[in-house]
C-alpha cells in the first residue's frame, strides 16, 4: 500500500523519526509538503476557503489543503488506497498486518476511511474481528487526521466535497452525514502519537474550546445543509442512536 506522509520541510527532525519507521516495516512512502497554514496570505485564504468556513485557524486550514491534495493525488494516480501520515505519527508492530489485512479487503465501490487512532466512541459490536486483540468498530464520533487509511471512492468524494475548506479535515461524523465516507477505526489504536506531537504544525488537535463566533459559524453550516443530510441526521438520532450500544472513550 502506498504511504503518503504530511511533513513541513523545515521539520527535520519530525522527518526523520517517521522516515526510520517507515523503513524499518519496509513501507512504499512519499512525504508530501505541508501547507503551512501560518503563511498563507489574505489572498491565499480567499481563494482557497469558502466565505463561511469552520477551520477558522490557519493550523485547520493548512491541515484541511494538505489532505485534500493526498486525496486528489489518490484518486489521479488511480490507487486503490493509501494510508496517509502526519510526521508526528508513531507506528506500532501490529499496525503492520492490520495494514495488510485492511489493504486485501478493499471494497472499490464502496467509499470507506479507517482510523488507525484512537476513537472517540464508536460502536460495541464490531464490524470484523481482525485478531485476537484488534476489531474494527463503525465509527460515532472521532477527531485526529495522523493516521488513517483511505480508498480511492471516498478520496474522490473528500476531494470533491471539501475543497474549497469549509471544514476541519476530522469531522468524521460530518462526513459520514454527507455520505461522502463510511467511517470505521481499529480498535484499540495501532498508531499513536511520537513525542514529536506536542508542537505539531499541521495537526488540528487538540482542538480550543469552540468560541461563540466558532458556534455561530457552525449553526449557520447547519442550517445550509441540504434537506437530505438534515433528514439523514434526524432519523439517525431518533430512531437508530438510542438502540445502539455505544463505547465512549476519554
Amino acid at each position: 500500500m502506498k504511504v503518503f506522509i504530511i511533513n513541513l520541510k523545515e521539520s527535520v527532525k519530525r522527518r526523520q523519526c517517521i522516515e526510520y519507521q517507515c523503513r524499518r516495516y519496509s513501507l512504499d512512502y512519499e512525504f508530501i509538503d505541508a501547507v503551512n497554514g501560518h503563511l498563507l496570505s489574505g489572498e491565499d485564504i480567499v481563494k482557497h476557503t469558502r466565505e463561511i468556513n469552520y477551520a477558522t485557524r490557519p493550523g485547520e486550514i493548512g491541515c484541511a489543503l494538505s489532505h485534500i491534495h493526498i486525496y486528489r493525488l489518490i484518486d489521479e494516480r488511480g490507487l486503490d488506497q493509501a494510508l496517509i501520515l502526519e510526521d508526528d505519527a508513531k507506528l506500532t508492530p501490529e499496525a503492520m498486518p492490520i495494514i495488510r489485512h485492511i489493504a486485501l479487503h478493499n471494497d472499490p465501490n464502496r467509499p470507506l476511511l479507517t482510523l488507525l487512532t484512537t476513537c472517540n466512541q464508536y460502536l460495541k459490536k464490531p464490524i470484523h474481528v481482525l485478531n485476537k486483540t484488534h476489531s474494527l468498530h463503525r465509527v460515532i464520533d472521532a477527531a485526529m487526521t495522523h493516521g488513517y487509511v483511505i480508498n480511492r471512492a471516498a478520496a474522490r468524494n473528500m476531494a470533491a466535497a471539501l475543497y474549497p475548506v469549509w471544514m476541519v479535515a476530522d469531522k468524521y461524523s460530518l462526513f459520514q452525514d454527507y455520505s461522502l465516507c463510511q467511517v470505521r477505526a481499529v480498535v484499540p489504536p495501532v498508531i499513536l502519537h511520537s513525542i514529536h506531537a506536542g508542537q505539531s504544525n499541521i495537526s488540528t488537535s487538540p482542538s480550543p474550546k469552540p468560541t461563540a463566533t466558532r458556534l455561530a459559524i457552525w449553526q449557520t453550516l447547519k442550517d445550509q445543509m441540504p434537506w437530505r443530510v438534515k433528514y439523514k441526521h434526524l432519523l439517525w438520532r431518533i430512531l437508530v442512536r438510542p438502540f445502539l450500544s455505544i463505547v465512549k472513550q476519554q
